[in-house]
């Protein structure tokens, strides 16, 4: 953590922020705009050009062979969060097509709720009980959010289904996030991320040959939404967010990747014409506050775990780019 007075001047962090908000929350936006392309030929192409990216930025630095010198272990964990990571972006795309922006990005976003459940039956992690308050009232919220507003005809449209695809998008995404806890510090971030989106890349690509989806052929609009897919959230969102950790508390960079899913409905709002419903409103602000509240018990835990010097094993602790991942996946 940098000290004040090395801390950047008021406007730059709010800008700054505010522009990874706005390139997080357009992801849903440009996936809505790519009608022509299959949900799992756009999880394709994102994991593949964000493949390039982490690989063109780490250069020499790559490891070819990362399950040598007794890491194969870690390496067939890596894998496992790269299966985890293709079904989360799959499952969520797909969940795009079939159901409101405002309530696919809502609970795709109670993946830390999933994240508390796998760390408390594979890690043997006790929540406290504050922490279980915020998950439950989360739990209130996405339920609010699924079954109001929709009645016979949302059923009948497909509006459930679409969330609960996103709901298996957000479990998808709480396993890729307790596969990168268990290899925490094998490897360096850049190196680590590259070895999960190429296997990711490669499990989607043989999904869109299997389900015979188009991967190519398109639009030069389409390829253009794809791209921005790619430099918005992936390279500018989630690099924006690894400069303010840089500078703030893991607890002030979670309230606003919060606003994440606000971004994505309000988007839709003003391009989709998708005005939210109160069951939204409601429904949303309730999951929001109550993940926000857990987020920020979790994390107090999490210090009085490590200055008691329990709990503070290299393998249960993420870093600060983990905490990104952590942070916000949807987008």
């Amino acid at each position: 953590m940098t000290h004040r007075a090395d801390r950047p001047r008021g406007w730059v962090v709010v800008t700054m922020l505010v522009v990874a908000v706005l390139a997080l929350s357009s992801a849903a936006l440009f996936i809505r705009w790519l009608e022509e392309v299959p949900s799992v030929s756009i999880a394709a192409w994102r994991m593949g050009l964000a493949s390039l990216m982490v690989g063109g930025v780490t250069g020499r630095r790559l490891e070819m062979r990362p399950w040598q010198q007794g890491r194969a272990h870690a390496f067939l964990f890596a894998l496992l969060a790269a299966c985890f990571l293709a079904l989360h972006f799959f499952s969520w795309i797909a969940s795009l097509k079939l159901t409101s922006v405002a309530n696919s990005s809502m609970l795709v976003a109670t993946s830390p709720l999933f994240v508390a459940l796998g760390s408390a039956i594979f890690l043997r992690e006790r929540p406290s009980t504050s922490t279980w308050i915020g998950l439950c009232a989360a739990i209130v919220g996405a339920s609010v959010l699924a079954l109001g507003g929709g009645g016979v005809e949302g059923l009948r449209s497909g509006r459930l289904s679409g969330d609960l695809l996103a709901l298996l998008g957000a479990v998808m995404a709480a396993g890729y996030l307790l596969c990168g806890r268990r290899v925490a510090g094998v490897w360096p971030t850049r190196v680590y991320l590259f070895w999960v989106y190429a296997p990711a890349f490669i499990i989607l690509l043989v999904l869109a040959m299997a389900t015979h989806a188009k991967l190519v052929g398109w639009s030069p609009r389409a390829y253009f939404f794809l791209l921005c897919i790619a430099l918005g959230p992936q390279a500018i969102g989630h690099s924006t967010l690894n400069w303010a950790l840089r500078h703030f508390p893991a607890t002030t960079v979670s309230l606003v990747t919060l606003a994440e899913p606000i971004g994505a409905a309000l988007l839709a709002w003003a391009f989709l014409a998708e005005r939210p419903g109160l069951h939204q409103v409601i429904g949303g602000g309730i999951l929001l506050s109550g993940l926000y509240w857990a987020s920020l018990h979790r994390r107090a835990e999490r210090r009085r775990a490590m200055d008691s010097g329990t709990g503070a094993g290299d393998s249960t602790q993420p870093t600060s780019n983990q905490k990104v991942r952590n942070l916000s996946l949807g987008g």
